[in-house]
């Protein structure tokens, strides 16, 4: 089952070309993940996380909360400032060793503009 996991698409499977140039792409684009050092993959990440700023929201607050080993980043998205709203809580991807709070902004940006709710981006 293991190997089902990192084994490439083979040729032989019929997928829309885009997608395969895109999963070409991605198989050499960047740091071999075996033999990088997490810094190299982190600004790697970064560079394919984060892209310009394009959907508005009402405010962005960078904060910090007290967590069991020091204070806790996060960033507050809100779409309606000084109402209150529902919350979403966002944990970033990249196995919690890539991600930050600047490679998940857009996303955050997004589901508040979409949702209404305020978004709690935790770093």
């Amino acid at each position: 089952m293991d190997d089902e996991l990192t084994t490439p698409v083979p040729r032989s499977v019929d997928i829309d070309p885009d997608l395969r140039a895109y999963l070409d792409d991605a198989a050499t684009a960047g740091p071999a993940v075996d033999t990088a050092t997490i810094e190299d993959l982190r600004l790697h990440f970064r560079s394919i996380r984060t892209p310009p700023v394009s959907v508005e929201v009402a405010e962005v607050v960078d904060t910090t909360f007290p967590g069991p080993d020091g204070d806790v980043g996060i960033r507050l998205y809100r779409n309606r400032v000084g109402n209150a709203a529902p919350v979403l809580l966002w944990f970033h991807g990249g196995g919690w060793v890539l991600g930050d709070l600047d490679t998940g902004d857009m996303p955050c940006r997004e589901l508040c503009a979409s949702t209404g709710c305020t978004v709690v981006s935790v770093d």
